[in-house]
């Protein structure tokens, strides 16, 4: 039994042979197609989740929300809120500003950009 190797290229085909010993093994590699990366609601709550995906969005739309803003908009707890808040922060979406005693979530740029609906293709 062998394992066998993905590799993804891209450029000019290219064909790889291999001498090992007794066989030859041989691939051709082909470039992939170059695909855009999914935007907009469907493909943001695909990604994250209804809750998380609801989250972002009222971040985007409020330019910038309290933690208990946020868990108010969304008509959860403070803490499902602070969850949500956190997930999204670990995965560059949001950054959380401490101002006083509160907690102010603003998007980042990519969070911005996968709120967005995806442009359209010619």
């Amino acid at each position: 039994m062998s394992a066998r190797r993905s590799v993804l290229l891209s450029g000019a085909p290219l064909v790889v042979a291999s001498n090992a010993g007794v066989t030859l093994a041989s691939a051709s590699a082909f470039p992939a197609r170059d695909f855009p990366a999914a935007r907009g609601p469907a493909a943001l709550r695909s990604l994250l989740g209804a809750g998380r995906a609801e989250t972002l969005e009222a971040i985007v739309r409020s330019g910038g929300v309290t933690g208990r803003q946020l868990a108010a908009r969304l008509g959860v707890s403070d803490a499902a809120a602070s969850r949500h808040a956190s997930a999204l922060r670990r995965a560059g979406l949001i950054r959380s500003l401490r101002m006083g005693q509160a907690v102010k979530h603003v998007a980042t740029s990519l969070g911005y950009h996968r709120t967005q609906p995806a442009p359209c293709q010619p």
